[in-house]
């Protein structure tokens, strides 16, 4: 039997073999023997102690009568329970063996396992090529590639700060990043304006940005925050920063303060416009108005769309106070379009971008392909391109080299697929012939399920899985579209094997025709029918119903449970009528005994007058 790993039965109790039982039904008849010469011997001291007038042990005997009665009925029970323990042992082994089968076909019914590809470059630096795998028909041959461009991303950095800065006295802030062209604002929760708290904020905004606090050593003010986005030139982004004023605890009021007058100038007597909302939506956007806190105030109520949205302002003893929609509990958020006097700027901005993003540009067989990022997946199908760097100038300078990439199809992975679907079949044959054989002496499995036609039905099955012509659409027309065709056989005891010559011969002169009968075709498909899947997809269904909840495998593991179920209550059951007849057998005995010894005492009377008499007669 071929080497397999089996796992252990899910009911509790020990699995015997068919040696086992016998030896129990022995060791129960010689036991009902000895009980049955006990009980004639205790009958023998009854009739021994009515004559001699001695006690007699009416416990033992009680018990003894008791057990002739009921070891028979245990033993039988208890036989029953061995019997089915071992089956369900037998049943969970072969599913565990059939599970392998069933995952050794589900490798190969998908197209997307066959293609498998390798590929080569004559340039290593600028470019790498990582093989996987892809689910049409991959692009082998030779092709020509140029890189002109990597893609990059935006790199940023804010201006410096002391290392205990905080940028606005502890208040809340709110940040507006702009990136493809659509602004959201986020919120850093009071206590948090600090560099690092900055910086959080902004990597868990889920924005896209990663931030990093960065040291540079500068002896006034040695921190900057460096900000790097997604790669690409479509994902150019702006940073502004903003105080959130004074909030009260249900977050639907801004109160800004510290103005001089209504009509403080704000803006160098210049209009400015407003954006105005709740942190984690669009703002709106408020007309220019005129740049003084009343200006403010009366922008917010008079545009039509902060009106419609609920919001509303007021201007009372320096400061300006706006009050959010009704049931609101998100922060509010203001910015003034170029104003640094408001109140709303706090202490931090971002700088002029380091290194702004751009596309990678690659040329493949004379056509430009335009991509946002450096990792590559769609130009080669079933191959990722990895751009490194631009492709160096010849030698005269003219231009970029082109490098050659050379794709072929690997069927290393396929082959291995293969060997484990022959060795999962030996393994699952094997086992199932160590359970059904009555001579087996495997621990554990061996003559477990010796005559269960279940067993020999699934053997059927699954030599029919390797046997049967593809039902996949078209294979009857094709080259190949059985197993036999691409070296699979089986020996004179039912071996299976596949010759290596023939299935690389069958893979390189017919692959798409082995793909079909394989997998027709399909890529993960739902399977609904037991047919036209291919002979991997209609293993793998035939499989999984055999497997499943509802399976002929479960159903018969799932009735030999039951039945030990039933029979665990028949052995409480037979116990406590036991019980029950040790107790009337001692009463009825105990009895018997006080009888006894009241004859036995008439009798020493007896006795002793006739003695009396006599020597009266006998002057003896």
């Amino acid at each position: 039997m071929a080497t397999t790993a089996v796992g252990t039965s899910t009911t509790a109790g020990t699995t015997t073999s068919t040696a086992s039982t016998a030896t129990s039904a022995t060791s129960a008849s010689s036991l009902s023997a000895q009980t049955a010469a006990a009980n004639k011997a205790n009958a023998q001291k009854i009739m021994t102690s009515l004559g001699a007038g001695s006690g007699v042990d009416v416990a033992s005997l009680a018990q003894n009568l008791v057990d002739a009665e009921s070891l028979p009925q245990k033993n039988a029970i208890n036989a029953k329970i061995t019997k089915n323990q071992a089956r369900i042992s037998g049943y969970s082994a072969v599913s565990y063996v059939m599970s392998q089968v069933n995952t050794a076909f589900t490798a190969l019914k998908s197209q997307s396992s066959f293609h498998t590809l390798t590929a080569t470059s004559t340039d290593n630096t600028s470019f790498s090529l990582t093989s996987g795998t892809n689910s049409k028909s991959p692009v082998t041959g030779a092709h020509s590639v140029t890189i002109k461009q990597i893609a990059k991303s935006q790199q940023s950095y804010s201006t410096a700060f002391p290392t205990t800065a905080t940028f606005n006295g502890g208040n809340g802030m709110a940040i507006n990043l702009t990136m493809g062209g659509k602004t959201r604002a986020f919120q850093i929760d009071p206590g948090k304006d600090t560099p690092q708290g900055v910086a959080d904020a902004i990597n868990g905004s889920n924005a896209g940005i990663t931030a990093q606090l960065i040291n540079t050593g500068d002896p006034a003010n040695p921190m900057r925050i460096s900000l790097s986005g997604p790669s690409g030139s479509a994902n150019a982004f702006s940073m502004s920063f903003h105080s959130n004023g004074v909030t009260n605890s249900a977050k639907n009021t801004l109160t800004l303060g510290g103005f001089t007058s209504d009509a403080q100038s704000l803006n160098g007597g210049q209009p400015m416009g407003l954006s105005l909302g709740v942190i984690g939506s669009a703002p709106l956007s408020i007309a220019a108005y005129t740049d003084t806190p009343q200006g403010v105030v009366d922008a917010i109520n008079n545009d039509t769309n902060a009106i419609a949205a609920g919001y509303t302002a007021s201007y009372l003893n320096g400061s300006v106070s706006i009050k959010g929609p009704t049931g609101n509990t998100q922060q509010i958020a203001i910015q003034a379009d170029g104003n640094p006097g408001f109140g709303i700027s706090s202490g931090i901005s971002i700088q002029a971008p380091t290194q702004s993003p751009s596309d990678a540009q690659v040329t493949v067989d004379g056509m430009d392909y335009v991509r946002s990022t450096n990792t590559i997946t769609d130009i080669f199908p079933g191959l990722t391109l990895n751009v490194l760097g631009k492709s160096p100038l010849l030698a005269d300078g003219s231009a970029q080299s082109t490098a050659t990439v050379s794709i072929g199809r690997d069927t290393t992975a396929l082959t291995t697929s293969i060997n484990n679907l022959v060795t999962a079949f030996n393994d699952a044959v094997s086992m199932m012939n160590v359970v059904t054989d009555p001579k087996s002496t495997v621990d554990t499995y061996g003559a477990t399920l010796v005559g269960d036609t279940t067993i020999q039905s699934i053997k059927r099955q699954l030599r029919s899985m390797f046997s049967a012509p593809s039902t996949a659409t078209g294979a009857a027309t094709s080259s190949v579209s059985a197993l036999w065709q691409m070296g699979f056989s089986f020996d004179q005891k039912g071996v299976l094997s596949v010759d290596s010559t023939k299935l690389n011969t069958a893979l390189t002169n017919n692959f798409s025709d082995v793909v079909r009968a394989f997998t027709n075709n399909s890529e993960n498909s739902l399977l609904t029918s037991n047919t036209g899947n291919g002979i991997a997809g209609d293993a793998v269904k035939t499989l999984t119903d055999m497997l499943g909840n509802s399976g002929v495998i479960k159903q018969h593991s799932d009735n030999a449970t039951t039945q030990n179920t039933k029979y665990q209550t028949n052995l409480t059951n037979l116990q406590t009528r036991m019980d029950a007849l040790l107790v009337r057998y001692q009463k009825q005995f105990s009895s018997m005994d006080s009888i006894v010894g009241k004859i036995t005492g008439q009798k020493t009377s007896l006795k002793s007058s006739f003695d009396g008499l006599m020597s009266m007669y006998t002057n003896k």
